[in-house]
């Protein structure tokens, strides 16, 4: 019998509305559960390594942090929380991780509508700037945009792969409302950006010959993670590109004091989550510098920068490139759809790192490592599972075992994804 998903679920809620009172031990103790969800099934226990190095480096930052207590404090969190979300297709299955993830959203979606709604003051925003704009469950506006997002694209592909596709476009078309809700310009220029690189994706997972599924991904994905990369580093036209005014609302501030800061020390940085708390004297210099206090550098580029410094920011990256690389030659190989979610939210976290959290945040890393799961050679090699008593994956060497159906005469036949409700 497999593992109950409601765990999961309840880990994958808690982590996407960080921050919270008390969201530190409640993921910690519901990382704890999957975790032992994951030991109860039969097999090895496998952490990717690109993720072990990225997190390692991270504990090896303590030698050398403006703040050890809180660096130490940041690595068991994070520690946990990668392991259980690394361990998640274990416990449910890829097919099961995706129901999963679409049913928190759903939670979360609800939740935020009904405190927008019923409790305003809880779920608008109460500053001047954007009064009245929605919240939700999330501590702000731009946070509740980012998670949106990420929810648009689950459903999405899950529409794309077939199943209750109509239920899971009605969810998709609530959050983009949600998301349009939050009058989030960065939100609506990522998804358009991701949106679009996942729908090139389904094209390719139809074409009907390996060359013409790798033509129709290169066309997309390069290009995109060019701009990606390129973006964080000239960030003179990032403001025209996201619609905002020429300060990018505060953040041109906050990035020109971080940068004085990375440039102190570039390679090592500060010290893994040794920042952004009141009384770090690195932390009270630089809100000193901008008049105000703000707790992230608005760039996960920058995040990784400051804190963990370039071998840290490259170690990420080549987690999330490394992922990337991998689902791609999925799609391209097979034509497996559920290739397109790995890389269709790394495109989103990539473009989305250039002036918010992003792969920088609790919850934007969860969904780096559960990509770079998913992605593994050994992600999809998942026996039978059930997710939430509906979906169900056949055991295959694939991500997914397709079946074929004619359609007519002309021998030509459709893929259905075996399982998705």
């Amino acid at each position: 019998m497999r593992p109950s998903p409601v765990p999961a679920v309840t880990f994958l809620v808690a982590v996407a509305a960080t921050p919270y009172p008390g969201s530190y031990w409640a993921v910690a103790g519901l990382a704890l559960v999957v975790l032992a969800q994951a030991a109860s099934v039969p097999g090895p226990l496998r952490v990717g390594r690109a993720v072990l190095l990225a997190v390692g480096w991270c504990g090896v930052t303590v030698l050398w942090s403006v703040a050890p207590s809180l660096t130490v404090r940041h690595l068991a969190l994070l520690a946990l929380l990668t392991v259980a979300a690394a361990l998640l297709p274990r416990v449910l299955g890829p097919l099961g991780v995706l129901a999963a993830l679409a049913t928190a959203c759903r939670v979360l979606l609800v939740a935020s509508w009904a405190l927008y709604l019923l409790v305003p003051a809880v779920g608008r925003t109460q500053e001047v700037y954007q009064y009245g704009t929605l919240e939700g469950v999330f501590v702000q506006r731009n946070v509740a945009a980012f998670f949106y997002v990420a929810a648009t694209l689950t459903f999405l592909v899950r529409a794309a792969a077939g199943g209750a596709r109509r239920r899971d476009l009605g969810w998709a078309g609530l959050a983009v409302a949600t998301l349009l809700a939050t009058s989030s310009g960065t939100g609506l220029a990522v998804l358009m950006a991701a949106a679009g690189v996942t729908g090139a994706l389904v094209v390719a997972s139809r074409a009907r010959t390996v060359g013409r599924r790798r033509l129709v991904v290169a066309a997309a994905i390069l290009p995109a993670v060019g701009l990606a990369l390129w973006l964080p580093f000239n960030l003179g036209v990032v403001s025209e590109l996201f619609g905002r005014d020429a300060t990018l609302t505060g953040r041109s501030v906050i990035w020109d004091v971080v940068e004085r800061v990375v440039a102190e020390s570039p390679w090592l940085g500060q010290g893994s989550g040794a920042l952004w708390v009141a009384g770090v004297p690195v932390t009270d210099h630089m809100w000193a510098q901008t008049g105000f206090a703000f707790y992230h550098a608005h760039s996960a580029y920058l995040d990784h920068l400051v804190q963990t410094g370039v071998v840290g920011l490259a170690l990420v990256l080549a987690v999330v490139l490394l992922a990337l690389r991998r689902s791609v030659r999925r799609l391209v190989a097979s034509g497996d759809v559920l290739a397109m979610w790995p890389a269709g939210t790394l495109v989103c976290l990539l473009f989305y790192g250039i002036d918010e959290q992003s792969f920088a945040s609790s919850f934007g890393w969860l969904l780096v490592v559960l990509a770079a799961a998913l992605a593994a050679p050994d992600g999809a090699a998942t026996p039978e599972v059930s997710s939430l008593g509906r979906t169900r994956l056949e055991p295959s060497s694939r991500a997914v075992r397709l079946r074929t159906q004619p359609l007519g005469p002309s021998g030509r036949t459709a893929m259905e994804v075996s399982g998705v409700r």
